[in-house]
């Protein structure tokens, strides 16, 4: 995204950026990321092109930057701030937890979301940057990285991917398993056991 100071944002500014992001979700319900148009964004959200791209390089721009606005209602470390930075565990719980959440307020919209992106980009740009996030917190509070069986840089895209690809199960699955089943599903993917050399105690 080009430089928007967020705590200097206008009222326009902030409405401009909301309207793209709903035009944005509204659009990937009835296609492909990848077969959206600019100008389909901005018929939508009721912008001209020159306010696109006052804000913006391209869609792939718009979408990092959706990204980046979900992260604040998704990644534990702004929902739970008091959360401990080595319990990994609990982090991506939590993490899984707050998808869950989010998708089951609009689950119609989601589900749309999903079988119209089953093979799009926009999945691996999800992917791309959960994983970025998630190695980043991962760098900061591993101290010894020896203790691992894999390298963090695999262990971040696992965990990537897990999240997703149990959060995208879940919407298909949602009224057969209750949440409580998936969070134990999810628990024993990522166990202590698959990932540590030895089982933390």
């Amino acid at each position: 995204m080009k430089y928007v100071d967020s705590t200097e944002m206008t009222i326009a500014t902030k409405r401009t950026l909301k309207n793209l992001r709903e035009a944005l979700k509204d659009l990937l319900k009835i296609k492909a990321f990848e077969n959206i148009s600019i100008q389909e964004l901005c018929d939508k959200a009721m912008i001209s092109r020159g306010t696109f791209y006052n804000y913006f390089y391209d869609k792939y721009d718009l979408l990092n930057y959706d990204w980046s606005q979900l992260q604040l209602e998704l990644d534990p470390e702004f929902t739970n701030p008091d959360l401990k930075s080595d319990d990994y565990e609990k982090y991506m719980n939590l993490f899984l937890e707050n998808l869950i959440t989010y998708l089951s307020e609009e689950p119609e919209i989601y589900r749309k979301i999903n079988n119209t992106n089953a093979n799009s980009i926009f999945f691996i740009n999800m992917h791309e940057y959960i994983a970025e996030q998630i190695l980043l917190k991962l760098k900061k509070a591993i101290e010894d990285e020896s203790k691992y069986r894999i390298p963090i840089e695999l262990l971040a895209t696992v965990y990537a991917n897990t999240i997703i690809t149990v959060g995208r199960w879940w919407l298909q699955h949602g009224e057969i398993y209750t949440k409580e089943e998936v969070h134990r599903f999810f628990s024993i993917l990522i166990g202590q056991d698959v990932i540590f050399k030895e089982k933390l105690l």
